[in-house]
């Protein structure tokens, strides 16, 4: 209640405690004069008209209780109140008042008691509109196109089948979703409960060919254990089927689960439980081609490279035709540094398939690693024949011609690179290089500068910071410390170790 003093105009709000404080002593706080001189209105009647006789019983009690109590909840001393003003936990007054929460709102004496009623009815008011908004979704969905995938994709589901039940009995209910602006692509966050239980789904769908289909799915259960719902690519079932032991048909259902059960672990990273995986596919069907081509990627993982030669030799011995096979197999001789074994494979493929243009690209970098530049020349041309607009074979040949100090022709073949496909990064370190050995640094830097902005445009992080820091040493080539040091905290600040040593240690030099 807010009390004026009428010698010196101060103005105070007075809670019921403070009222009743009054009683005894009702001098101002601030000129020392009684508050209630010449005025008919009583400090212990303020404001009490409205209540019962048993009401003002219970402030007649609290009138000789000024001493400090203690509070149930957190123990804490303060003034005979309704609620503790530290934890805002029922006291001992207001379990005899009938209309506390009238009084504290009239006279403002907890404030934090009416926050807290606010913040109830402002979040309960939210709630209510994101009641209205999802019921109001359902209701405009539940016959859409895109709904009714989701929910066939959901009952035919296994995962969803084991956790939920056989029958759906409530929902699917969408939490969230999402509709993206080319109304193409639409995520759920579904509720769903059966018999066995219940689970939150989240569903990414895309349409194709004018159809809603699942591209990505996740189940938790109530224990939010997850589980994957990622469907295979259209027609990767049969296909699998195809590729499992075609001389032995009674184990292909079996050797294909085996595999799904592989490449999970693998999709896991649990390389070991996947190559356990991937033996019993092999035992189950031993003329399984993939198996063994997954089990090499998998043997590749646990840093086995000699296992997983003998996997991808057995897995192009099965099937010749398949180019991946050879292409991950010589790739498997190169970082071995078994380069001839690598050429004589990919002479092999390209004996069955002259114009594959990869297999001569991949040969050139054998003969490079070889220092035999002019076999590498040979082939790269081939492939820039059979594939005349690969940036990365133009970025090859560039990279052959300046190991032959052609530098020219490098430098022309770098910049057919970039101009073929300017957000590929390699052409652009390949030309920056090559200007700084001619010792070109401002232009190196445009170049340089020019793959910054590319890079941070496709969030390419790793090569972002690779620049700013090549752009630094060519900075300080140039005798530009200030720019230098700036490019260097850059990449520095990306995680590029190298770059702060060199930031340190022009710091350092001042």
């Amino acid at each position: 209640m807010k009390i004026v003093c009428q010698s010196c105009r101060y103005e105070r709000n007075y809670s019921v405690i403070e009222m009743i404080k009054l009683v005894k002593d009702s001098t101002c706080q601030q000129c020392g004069a009684n508050l209630f001189e010449g005025r008919d209105e009583q400090p212990g009647d303020a404001g009490l008209e409205e209540y019962t006789e048993a009401d003002l019983d219970v402030f007649d009690d609290a009138k000789a209780q000024v001493d400090l109590v203690e509070c149930p909840r957190c123990r804490e001393k303060q003034e005979p109140a309704p609620v503790c003003k530290w934890c805002v936990a029922p006291m001992g007054v207001k379990a005899r008042l009938k209309k506390p929460l009238s009084i504290l709102t009239r006279t403002g004496a907890e404030p934090s008691r009416v926050t807290k009623g606010l913040l109830f009815k402002v979040l309960a008011g939210i709630f209510f509109v994101y009641l209205l908004f999802v019921g109001g979704s359902y209701y405009f969905l539940k016959d859409s196109d895109v709904f009714r995938a989701s929910r066939d994709f959901m009952k035919k589901s296994e995962p969803v089948r084991s956790v939920v039940g056989e029958e759906i009995k409530a929902g699917p209910f969408p939490l969230v979703f999402s509709h993206k602006s080319s109304r193409r692509r639409s995520y759920f966050y579904f509720f769903v409960a059966g018999d066995k239980g219940h689970g939150v789904v989240y569903l990414r769908l895309r349409k194709i060919s004018g159809r809603w289909k699942v591209a990505r799915g996740t189940l938790w259960d109530s224990n939010l254990k997850s589980y994957s719902l990622t469907p295979g690519k259209p027609g990767e079932e049969k296909r699998a089927k195809a590729r499992v032991g075609s001389k032995y048909p009674g184990k292909d259902k079996r050797a294909l689960n085996q595999l799904r059960d592989a490449q999970r672990y693998y999709n896991q990273r649990d390389y070991n439980k996947a190559v356990a995986k991937y033996t019993e596919a092999i035992e189950t069907d031993p003329n399984n081609a993939d198996a063994y081509y997954r089990r090499g990627m998998a043997w590749v993982r646990v840093n086995k490279k000699d296992k997983a030669i003998e996997d991808l030799k057995k897995a192009v011995s099965l099937s010749p035709d398949r180019t991946g096979y050879y292409y991950y197999l010589s790739w498997l001789y190169m970082s071995t540094q078994q380069h001839d074994q690598g050429i004589i494979l990919l002479t092999e493929l390209m004996r069955r398939k002259p114009k594959e243009a990869n297999a001569y690209f991949y040969r050139s970098r054998g003969f490079h690693h070889k220092r035999e530049y002019q076999d590498a020349l040979d082939d790269i041309n081939t492939a820039i024949e059979l594939e005349p607009g690969n940036a990365k074979f133009y970025y090859w040949r560039g990279t052959t011609y300046k190991q032959m100090k052609v530098m020219n022709r490098a430098e022309k073949d770098y910049k057919t690179a970039i101009g073929l496909n300017p957000k590929y990064p390699s052409p652009y370190f390949g030309l920056a290089y090559l200007l700084e050995l001619r010792k070109r640094y401002k232009e190196s830097i445009a170049v340089l500068t020019k793959l910054i902005e590319v890079a941070s445009r496709e969030k390419r992080a790793y090569y972002r910071n690779q620049a700013y820091f090549s752009r630094g040493n060519m900075y300080r080539k140039n005798r530009d410390l200030t720019a230098a040091a700036r490019d260097f905290a850059d990449a520095c600040t990306g995680g590029h170790r190298g770059a702060c040593r060199e930031a340190t240690r022009i710091r350092e030099k001042g």
